[in-house]
């Protein structure tokens, strides 16, 4: 059983304990995201229309489903895999492109099929700027919230709380500068503040764990291979799982 630090210098060997610390983090950015979250709803009820608030809730919910079924078990991968692999950097590429392609499918597939189960939301199809944020942010949220699973696997938490904190930050102020845009305001904030923390994890935050990562837009087939079985597996599971809420 853990100790409660009685000291100072205690605390501080507490603290050091990368078990700890990175609960610790885990924990404050589940947090950071629940905080922030509800302020920026609590903005936008504020200042946009009820019709807009309740439009822009459906198609962010919309996209962050496709997110759920895009991934493709490959976020469990990456942690499973990490540190077990010389190729890491190329596995890592490999599930980004993979987890990419997939998402743009199934947002393809969902823009498509709208009339047969959401008549409400065609109207993301009429409007093009809409449509277009709607379709980056899916795609980029996708690749973000695999980010935050690389960085789970490197065992420094600290860099997803980062990322998701510079996310936040950005996103909560942004409705505020373009109430006039409507429902596609309140769309354009996620996709600005998805598209500038993604940008900051792969130039900046990845590297820090990989020295030597560029980014390479490849699907590597033996990589895939040796790791899907496990991935299917695990995103089998989560579908079913998550099937009843």
């Amino acid at each position: 059983m853990a100790l409660i630090p009685k000291n100072l210098k205690e605390l501080k060997m507490h603290l050091k304990d990368p078990l700890f610390k990175n609960s610790y983090y885990i924990l404050l950015t589940s947090g950071s995201i629940s905080f922030f979250g509800l302020v920026f709803w609590i903005i936008v009820a504020r200042f946009y229309s009820p019709e807009n608030v309740g439009l822009a809730s459906a198609i962010l919910s919309m996209s962050q489903l496709i997110c759920a079924f895009s991934t493709l078990g490959l976020n469990y991968s990456v942690i499973r895999f990490f540190s077990q692999r010389d190729d890491r950097i190329k596995m890592i590429n490999s599930c980004f492109s993979l987890v990419g392609l997939s998402t743009m499918i199934f947002t393809i597939i969902v823009i498509i099929t709208l009339p047969y189960w959401s008549p409400t939301l065609l109207s993301l199809r009429e409007n093009y700027f809409l449509l277009v944020s709607f379709a980056v942010l899916t795609v980029l949220y996708s690749l973000f919230s695999l980010q935050s699973n690389v960085f789970i696997a490197a065992r420094v938490m600290k860099l997803s709380f980062l990322q998701n904190l510079i996310f936040n930050l950005l996103r909560t102020p942004l409705p505020l500068f373009f109430i006039s845009f409507g429902v596609l305001g309140i769309v354009s904030s996620w996709t600005v503040a998805t598209a500038i923390a993604f940008l900051i994890g792969s130039l900046w935050l990845i590297p820090k764990v990989l020295p030597e990562y560029k980014r390479v837009l490849k699907l590597n087939k033996r990589i895939l291979l040796e790791i899907m079985p496990y991935s299917f597996g695990n995103y089998v599971s989560g579908v079913l799982g998550s099937l009843p809420t």
